[in-house]
């Protein structure tokens, strides 16, 4: 599950300071939402729990006095966090009932400035789609790996129907020790290939994050080659850092047998 942390590593949100606590951090981000003028009846009704919320009040610099019962809504309706858009941070003041709220709510307070909201809801919406679209496709791939022979077409299909019938499959162990943040880094990196209308697939392609490793699984419609130049050709194409990884290929392969690690 997306959590607040994992988008604090965005460009978009280079501009975000951390104004509560960090007990928050670890909240599920499941969606966004924008916060102008609804009351707080309003908030009730119509946000969400695990919600990122933008308010934009705030840019003429004015203070919150007013905005208590709708921060006070917030945190009851259990937003994974609030950003706060101000014209200048060094200016602004929150009133300390206001943060201790958010700290006994988990609810993480930030500021920031330079960011577009429409970026910012494009990158959590992003984000959280892919982090769905990995956990799904990493149910598929078990699936393949433990299926019979028989079965295999079938659900290789389900994890992207636009698998071609030459293959190749490949696997990325990070060298260092900060395994997850490398695995997170490679999963953006990818993600940041794929246009935002193209739903899961870049091609007839697969990009795996899982506990310990990536798994890449490269079709095309022609050969394969399997020399040295060509399989760092196909890293290059997923933002792959041979460096930054113990990298295992298969055979090139026709068909959809089973892969043999070479």
């Amino acid at each position: 599950m997306l959590k607040v942390i994992d988008l604090l590593s965005l460009k978009e949100f280079e501009s975000f300071k951390l104004i509560s606590d960090s007990s928050g951090l670890y909240n599920n981000v499941s969606g966004t939402s924008i916060l102008d003028w609804e009351t707080p009846e309003d908030i009730a009704k119509d946000f969400h729990p695990e919600d990122f919320v933008f308010i934009t009040l705030y840019m003429t610099g004015q203070t919150p006095e007013g905005m208590r019962e709708r921060f006070k809504a917030l945190f009851q309706v259990n937003a994974a966090a609030i950003g706060i858009k101000v014209a200048d941070p060094d200016a602004f003041s929150i009133p300390q009932d206001i943060l201790d709220m958010a700290n006994t709510h988990r609810t993480p307070l930030f500021l920031y400035t330079q960011a577009y909201l429409e970026d910012l809801i494009f990158a959590i919406r992003s984000a959280v789609f892919y982090n769905d679209a990995n956990r799904v496709s990493l149910d598929y791939l078990r699936f393949l790996m433990e299926s019979s022979e028989d079965m295999t077409v079938s659900i290789a299909k389900k994890l992207n129907p636009l698998f071609n019938d030459n293959l190749l499959c490949c696997c990325c162990i990070p060298v260092t020790e900060d395994i997850d943040m490398t695995l997170e880094r490679a999963l953006e990196d990818y993600r940041k290939t794929l246009t935002h209308n193209l739903y899961i697939y870049k091609s007839g392609d697969a990009f795996i994050k899982c506990s310990r490793c990536i798994v890449i699984i490269y079709t095309s419609d022609e050969l394969i080659p399997s020399d040295e130049d060509s399989l760092r050709q196909i890293l290059a194409g997923f933002m792959v850092d041979p460096d930054k990884f113990c990298i295992g290929f298969s055979d090139p392969k026709q068909g959809w047998g089973f892969c043999r690690r070479r």
